[in-house]
């Protein structure tokens, strides 16, 4: 006869638990709350005098964003899991049975963070939060970019579209009506569908994303130019482009008379860059590797440099490599500009997220109190996260330190 657990749900988290749920470490060492207040102040609506269903824990809403980002899922596919997945339910603190937000809940809620332009300030509170910690985040600069794909639709310029409307797409007939117009000052033409299908297509056609090619590779989509500081790899700063943004022109934003150094790879090489950058900070220490130009091939003595700075600026390399293997890939399944920085930078604020939890795992202080007792010394240890300080305590004691474990 099968048996019957009375306290199944308890018994399975218990098993999660002992296999280390990543979800439980990400719960002990984030502090939610302090999403609260901006959330509040920017997505919940001012007047309630017409009613409706009651709006879900912002803070809920925003774990969702949050495993969404970390786990690239769509709208549907988290809330199957929300309700499936016993680990989700415990990271949201929610419980068998209970009312959980429906898919077209999370997109409005998305959608609001969109509009508010909240990413990028929830992205600069968690930074700060990470200053308080005793990170400073000062120790260096690594710049690199990273190709983020979206899904492929050819894109045609506004110049082909009102000369020939029917290249938006081969082989299908379609029905639009070009109306010219201004937008902050410029001049554009508008593309207006005639019938649903055609409005349908143009709804899946991104005219923002571009493509590019790199190493003889074709990508279509967007750019996360990422700004990571040197010793603890969390991310400093980002800005998202289209694809055929050349990674030099965001470089210089990235740099303030603060940084002390900056390492970068060839791609932003240039003597106008570092002039620019002396500009800002002469005393900025420049470690961007050489660029061979044709019938100029690199000297021993620059590629001896070159390995040199890469063994640094590889580091700035792991960032993506976390995004790429751990968070679902660099490929987002939304279209236009607006949406995909909102994503990107969802995605930048869950690595850093991340990177905590696992810098504090690495990054143990290992705590001891050395106490005589009698002719027998006994020595004390004490596990302490987010600490760097080394200082001497306990002087009615035997004199001890505290030291690092770890990285």
């Amino acid at each position: 006869m099968h048996q019957i657990h009375l306290d199944g749900f308890g018994t399975q988290l218990n098993k999660l638990e002992k296999m280390s749920d990543p979800l439980v470490k990400i719960n002990e060492v984030i502090e939610w709350e302090m999403f609260r207040k901006p959330l509040e102040t920017a997505l919940r609506k001012k007047d309630y005098k017409k009613g409706g269903r009651p709006s879900h824990d912002v803070i809920l809403m925003f774990k969702i964003v949050m495993l969404i980002a970390w786990y690239n899922l769509s709208y549907k596919n988290a809330r199957f899991q929300i309700n499936d997945r016993l680990s989700f339910m415990r990271f949201l603190n929610v419980e068998l049975g209970d009312d959980l937000p429906s898919d077209s809940a999370i997109w409005d809620f998305k959608e609001a963070i969109k509009v508010a332009g909240l990413h990028n300030d929830l992205f600069i509170l968690f930074n700060e939060k990470l200053v308080s910690y005793g990170y400073e985040l000062k120790s260096g600069s690594m710049v690199d970019a990273s190709f983020v794909e979206v899904p492929k639709r050819r894109v045609i310029s506004e110049k082909a579209i009102k000369e020939n409307p029917d290249l938006l797409l081969e082989n299908e007939a379609i029905q639009v009506t070009l109306e010219e117009g201004e937008n902050d000052g410029k001049p554009v033409t508008w593309v207006i569908p005639n019938d649903t299908k055609t409005a349908h297509i143009l709804a899946q056609t991104d005219f923002d994303a571009r493509w590019t090619k790199k190493n003889n590779i074709s990508y279509f989509g967007y750019k996360n130019h990422a700004h990571v500081d040197k010793d603890t790899k969390f991310l400093i700063d980002f800005e998202t482009t289209s694809a055929e943004v050349h990674d030099s022109r965001v470089f210089l934003q990235f740099i303030n008379s603060k940084t002390v150094s900056v390492y970068a790879d060839s791609a932003y090489m240039s003597e106008a860059t570092i002039a620019a950058l002396k500009a800002i900070n002469p005393d900025i220490k420049i470690n961007i590797c050489h660029k061979a130009y044709k019938n100029k091939p690199l000297t021993d003595e620059q590629k001896a440099e070159n390995t040199l700075i890469a063994k640094v600026r590889a580091r700035v390399e792991h960032v993506f490599g976390y995004m790429t293997r751990s968070m679902g890939g660099m490929v987002l399944n939304c279209i236009g500009i607006e949406r995909i920085q909102r994503d990107i930078g969802l995605r930048n604020l869950g690595y850093n997220m991340q990177r905590l939890v696992n810098w504090c795992a690495d990054q143990r202080v290992i705590m001891g109190v050395v106490c005589l007792k009698g002719d027998v010394f006994h020595i004390y240890l004490l596990k302490v996260l987010k600490t760097y300080v080394f200082y001497d305590f306990c002087e009615d004691l035997f004199p001890c330190r505290i030291g690092r474990a770890g990285k």
